[in-house]
């Protein structure tokens, strides 16, 4: 008796399981919970969602992984495109539900010329979401200003100790947080907004650790490149050398990239190579 009683707990708990991972459709999209609160706020219109995302394709390569790049997709609730739509399912969410929305591929390109190599046509796109949290646009801008000034004086200790460190001199300093050294005066035209110039870098992370190294086209104060080049460099001569040291909120801020971390103080060595003046 008692091991038939084991038995149909077991039975019950396998299929409760089973079926709060059941492939559902509703409205034309094909979806799968992981996690659903039943008695949750659901996202609405217009509210912003912070959440996690892992993108497969068909063969299960994994196309987007926002766990590994370090920040969750911020992103807004937009009215879907097409019937089956991955924004159709963010309306099914609550904070801290988790799903699966599978999107077919011809649905997501129709009009393009041809599908990316990674796709193929008659499939489905996984999209997979864990999300974070679920605010309106007025509750999302007051949690961002409140972050973003408490992130100005972590960066600023790390500026600090990145100048203390690296024995740096003669670091000057603006209003905005930004920190730079000129190591090499320069003695061509001084560069101003509008400028068309070539610089070349080499930018890293305050750990030291280098992300990239180019030489790159632009005219500057175009807002072309992140805000703390479009300032710092316009501290330069054609000629001149030195080195930026670049708050997060001037750099990628709380959202980072694929090789940058949210919320990181970025350095950059640069040298002024031509400047054009802007007309």
């Amino acid at each position: 008796m008692f091991n038939k009683l084991c038995l149909f707990a077991v039975t019950i708990i396998f299929l409760a399981a089973c079926n709060s991972n059941k492939v559902e459709v509703k409205d034309g999209l094909k979806f799968q919970f992981h996690d659903h609160d039943s008695n949750g706020k659901l996202a609405k219109m217009g509210d912003i969602m912070t959440f996690h995302l892992t993108l497969k394709n068909a063969k299960d390569s994994v196309l987007k992984n926002s766990y590994k790049e370090g920040a969750p997709v911020v992103a807004q609730v937009q009215k879907a495109q097409f019937v089956g739509a991955f924004e159709q399912g963010l309306l099914l969410l609550a904070k801290g539900d988790s799903a699966t929305f599978f999107v077919p591929v011809d649905s997501l390109f129709k009009g393009y010329p041809q599908l990316p190599p990674v796709f193929t046509k008659g499939t489905d796109v996984r999209f997979t979401v864990k999300v974070v949290d679920i605010q309106s646009e007025t509750e999302f801008q007051a949690s961002r200003t409140k972050n973003a000034e408490k992130q100005k004086s972590t960066d600023a200790a790390t500026i600090a100790s990145f100048i203390t460190k690296n024995n740096l001199t003669n670091v000057q300093k603006t209003e905005s947080g930004l920190n730079y050294v000129i190591t090499t005066p320069g003695t061509g035209a001084q560069v101003t907004a509008g400028d068309s110039i070539t610089v070349k870098y080499t930018g890293k992370l305050s750990s030291g650790k280098v992300f990239e190294s180019n030489t790159f086209p632009l005219q500057v104060g175009r807002g072309m490149v992140i805000p703390g080049w479009d300032e710092g460099l316009q501290k330069f001569k054609q000629g001149g050398k030195g080195t930026l040291l670049i708050p997060s909120g001037l750099g990628y801020g709380d959202q980072g990239n694929p090789t940058i971390p949210a919320n990181s103080v970025l350095v950059f060595d640069v040298e002024i190579l031509t400047v054009k003046k802007g007309k």
